[in-house]
Order: C-alpha cells, then structure tokens, then sequence
C-alpha cells in the first residue's frame, strides 16, 4: 500500500504525449476518463473475510477504536488516510463498514505484490497494481476505472510511510482524481499506527489505534494543489 503514484512521472508522461500528433489536447480529464479494457474484479465475501479475520485480532491487541462512519458520502468516493506502517491498509480494510468496504479498491504496487504467489491474492482482495515503469497510461486509467464504475478507491496521499512519526507532503494524484472523475475525498486519521510498527521493526508492539474519518471535502471550484491542502489540513487538526 506504501508505493503509490509520483507526481513527476505522471506530469512527464503528459509533457512527452503533448507534442506527439493527436496528443496536442490532453489533459488530466482525458487521461483519467479513458476507461481502462481492463474489468474490475469484484471481490466482496473475500474482503468480509478479510474484515471478520483482521476486525477481532485489531479490537483485541491494538484495541482499535473507529469514529466517523456516518460521515461516508452516498456514491464513490477516495479515502485518504495519513500513512505511518504496514499495518495502515490492513486497519483501513478492518475498520470500514461492510457496505463501503464491499465497494473498495486498494492502490498497491506491483513491485510488491505482483509476484507469482501474491498476485492471485491481490486480484481477489480488490486490490489495484499500478506499475508506471511498465505502463504509465494503463496504470493510470486502471486507477481511475473504480471511481468511474462508481466503486471508492483508498489512496494514501503521502505516497510513502513516515519514518519519524510526521506527516508527510502529499502527492496530488489523488487531488487530481476527485477534481476531474468528481468525487468527494474522506480525509482518514490513523493514530497509533506509527507506535505499533513503525518502519524497520518486524513485530508489532501493543498499543491503541484509532481510525477517525473525518467529513467529506468535495472538489468543487478548488485547484488541484487546494484541494489537497484541504485534506492534509483537515488530518493535522485532528492530531
């Protein structure tokens, strides 16, 4: 869940395709609304599965404690928590209502889980493997195709886990996403996660977590670079 999309890659692609015949129009809305060929594979009793696995294990060693539920809009929507640990997407994907996490899709890396062994598991978790060395066009569209078919998409901003405990600057691909698919962003607190297990250590140690999604910011009239200050400052002031 750590390594995401990197801003530069995604502006350099579109510099390089602008001064191609039949490219001298793109732009983001037409990048991300280009549906992907690629279908969707849903995956919903696996992912309850996960929950029912994860949920029990998470109350009863880090005594996780969930807040905002109510504030999840109707239609898709990306959520958008800070990032501290490994444990992030797995505390994301135990804490999330059965009715959104059914309809949830996790941005990973297909450097990490693209392996033989781990790619059957990551196709029936809902989970996204990007790969912009291979393919920065494909990967781009098969982010966007679960907001276009009305799914939510969980995204961590800051594109890495902090390894002191700080927020990270983030990225503005997620911004991007909400401002031109036009969906709402769920800014998500995670607190504790970085106590548990931070960067380098193996074995988690015990300790509270807390999940808290905090109300929907929509992108409305905001810039790209607006629109995910909105966010990091909605996080920060909760912390």
């Amino acid at each position: 869940f750590s390594k995401l999309m990197i801003m530069q890659d995604l502006y350099r692609w579109v510099h390089k395709h602008r001064k191609k015949s039949g490219f001298a129009e793109v732009n983001w809305s037409d990048v991300l609304k280009e549906k992907s060929r690629e279908n969707l594979v849903y995956s919903p009793w696996i992912m309850m599965v996960w929950k029912l696995a994860l949920l029990p294990f998470f109350k009863l060693y880090f005594h996780l404690k969930v807040i905002g539920k109510e504030n999840f809009p109707e239609g898709p929507f990306i959520i958008a928590p800070n990032h501290y640990s490994m444990l992030d997407g797995f505390i994301v994907l135990a804490s999330l209502p059965p009715p959104v996490l059914k309809k949830s899709f996790f941005l990973a890396y297909e450097g990490e889980f693209g392996t033989p062994r781990l790619r059957p598991l990551a196709k029936h978790s809902q989970m996204l493997l990007i790969n912009i060395d291979k393919d920065l066009k494909i990967s781009l569209q098969r982010t966007a195709l679960p907001l276009i078919e009305s799914q939510n998409l969980v995204i961590f901003p800051e594109n890495a886990r902090s390894r002191d405990g700080r927020m990270l600057p983030f990225k503005k691909f997620f911004a991007i996403l909400s401002k031109e698919i036009n969906v709402p962003i769920v800014p998500t607190l995670l607190q504790g996660t970085f106590e548990a297990l931070p960067a380098g250590k193996i074995f988690p140690k015990r300790t509270n977590i807390t999940v808290k999604y905090l109300k929907p910011v929509y992108p409305d009239d905001a810039g790209y670079e607006e629109l995910s200050d909105r966010v990091k400052k909605a996080i920060q002031a909760e912390l």
